[in-house]
């Protein structure tokens, strides 16, 4: 049996040969000796799909912007260019052409290659001063400041979230109100 992608071994780690292989659903390992089965999914023996573009027989039928001699299939929803099979392609819920796909990955934010995790940066203000407090009298309305301005932007699609923003607010307020009170003490402490 031949495989696409290298496998481990489930016991020891080591991969996987074509010897290692029985009939198409089991085998053993050659270092270890285990014996397991291997259940891959669908789609790893499935085939791709590929787009077929029909050849234009009468001469009256719309043909492919791209392409001349492909038949038109298609309307490209942002520009209107009649599309053969090859160039429509499903993008966001709509049917465009390669250059409006291009033009959208531009503009789009959902295609934004990195964003500012504001929700880090605030929480990094907040907490990583209170090791040298002198500087939490800068850094805390910092964070403050980014915890509102970043509360309302889009958010890492890999983690953080609002829970990070609140806990840079908590210590960021408590830092503040900390200094308030110190400030506050010192100068009732001064008027005696």
């Amino acid at each position: 049996m031949t495989i696409g992608a290298e496998l481990p071994c489930p016991s020891c780690g080591r991969l996987l040969d074509s010897l290692a292989w029985h009939d198409a659903e089991s085998g053993s390992c050659r270092n270890c000796r285990v014996h397991f089965e291997f259940v891959g999914f669908p789609a790893l023996n499935a085939r791709p799909q590929r787009a077929v573009p029909k050849a234009v027989l009468v001469a009256e039928h719309a043909t492919c912007f791209h392409h001349p001699e492909n038949q038109a299939e298609a309307v490209c929803e942002e520009c209107g260019r009649f599309l053969c099979a090859v160039c429509a392609i499903s993008f966001a819920g709509r049917l465009l052409c390669p250059e409006c796909i291009r033009a959208a990955t531009k503009n789009d934010i959902n295609s934004v290659g990195s964003r500012v995790l504001y929700d880090g940066i605030a929480l990094s203000l907040a907490a990583l001063p209170l090791l040298m407090w002198p500087v939490t009298l800068v850094t805390a309305p910092v964070a403050l400041g980014s915890v509102f301005v970043g509360w309302r932007k889009p958010r890492s699609l890999v983690g953080g979230g609002r829970l990070r923003f609140v806990a840079a607010g908590l210590i960021a307020v408590a830092e503040i109100v900390g200094w308030v009170f110190l400030f506050t003490f010192l100068w009732l402490r001064k008027k005696r």
